[in-house]
């Protein structure tokens, strides 16, 4: 978990809150692969509610939130200060703060592990 932890910050620690690019989170993508045997990966934008129903009534589905890494960071928001050590949880941007926030790079980075390092069909529910 330390040594997780530690890769994760480095993507993000020390650095500008709105300039942390995608492949930031390359090395964790590396350290933490998504691999499961579950057989469809459910993308979804806009549409959590009828994703999440549908992978619960269907258990060979999953979303990027049935991860470990996922599962962990879902619903929470963090961000570095630039010349600072440390993770903050406030005043952080969220979702729609910026374009490379950690947050947003985090998902996009994860979004794209999912579906690159599966050789099985990913569904997108837009």
């Amino acid at each position: 978990c330390e040594k997780i932890l530690g890769v994760f910050e480095q993507a993000y620690v020390g650095k500008p809150r709105c300039d942390i690019p995608v492949s930031a989170y390359d090395p964790l993508m590396t350290t933490v692969p998504f691999t499961h045997s579950c057989s469809n990966t459910m993308l979804w934008s806009k549409t959590k509610d009828l994703v999440h129903e549908y992978t619960s009534r269907n258990k060979d589905c999953f979303t990027l939130e049935d991860t470990l890494l996922g599962y962990c960071l879902n619903g929470h928001t963090w961000c570095g200060r630039e010349g600072r050590n440390g993770t903050f949880t406030c005043c952080c941007p969220g979702w729609g703060g910026c374009e490379n926030s950690p947050l947003k790079s985090f998902w996009k980075r994860a979004s794209a592990g999912v579906s690159v390092q599966q050789e099985i069909p990913v569904v997108c529910q837009l």
